[in-house]
């Protein structure tokens, strides 16, 4: 087992050309309390599935995860973007990475009753020990390291679930997960230990995505660049 060593995440959706990349990428970088900044390519923007007709945050088709350091201020968020902050959640990482993340899965969830601290509990305990833990017994190909994360605010979407790939076809790896757990658990839906891991009764899907690893003007970084 590996871990992260940052406080939080700042993520910063980008879903249109009002603000470039590079104008948002000096802002963050000139600001106190942000390390490394990364960006990220939507490699579905437009999903058809059905983890498409759950979603409750607007699409966006460029990411900036930006790694949080020592105490969180809410004030880091850029000026005109959509961002959300997110600190660690006081649980270890699961899973290995080591190799560069080239890939990455952003799950986003929430208790369907906000309020209901019991329920946020539950699926939080259900996520670390239930789900995750599944999902590196199935053993995927191109899987590395999951992190959770909670939202400051307490608010929608209330959890971040970060999947790192050293695969950098992210949509690839997230496509086997489903079968790979089948597998696992010895049938796929309708199959009490499979349905078990996949959702919790209480759990409302924000967003789904995969996304690839891009330089600051938007252009799929080579590979030999990935690795340098």
């Amino acid at each position: 087992m590996e871990d992260r060593l940052n406080s939080g995440l700042m993520l910063v959706l980008l879903d249109d050309k009002s603000v470039s990349q590079a104008e948002i990428h000096a802002q963050l970088s000139a600001t106190p309390g942000i390390g490394e900044v990364t960006w990220w390519r939507n490699v579905v923007p437009q999903r058809t599935d059905w983890l498409a007709d759950l979603r409750t945050i607007d699409e966006f088709h460029t990411m900036a995860v930006a790694e949080l350091q020592g105490e969180i201020d809410p004030a880091i968020a850029p000026k005109g973007a959509r961002s959300i902050i997110f600190r660690r959640y006081p649980r270890p990482s699961q899973g290995c990475m080591r190799l560069p993340t080239l890939g990455l899965a952003l799950i986003l969830v929430s208790p369907k009753d906000l309020t209901d601290a019991a329920s946020s509990q539950s699926l939080r305990d259900w996520a670390d020990f239930v789900h995750f833990v599944g999902i590196m017994d199935a053993n995927i190909p191109g899987y590395g390291l999951v992190t959770p994360y909670q939202n400051i605010t307490e608010d929608s979407p209330r959890f971040l679930h970060m999947y790192e790939f050293p695969d950098p076809d992210a949509e690839a790896v997230f496509a086997r997960t489903r079968p790979c757990a089948a597998q696992r658990f010895g049938g796929g839906p309708g199959t009490p230990a499979f349905d078990h891991w996949e959702l919790h009764p209480d759990i409302s899907i924000d967003y789904v995505n995969s996304f690839c690893r891009i330089g600051v003007d938007g252009q799929d970084i080579p590979a030999d660049k990935l690795f340098a």
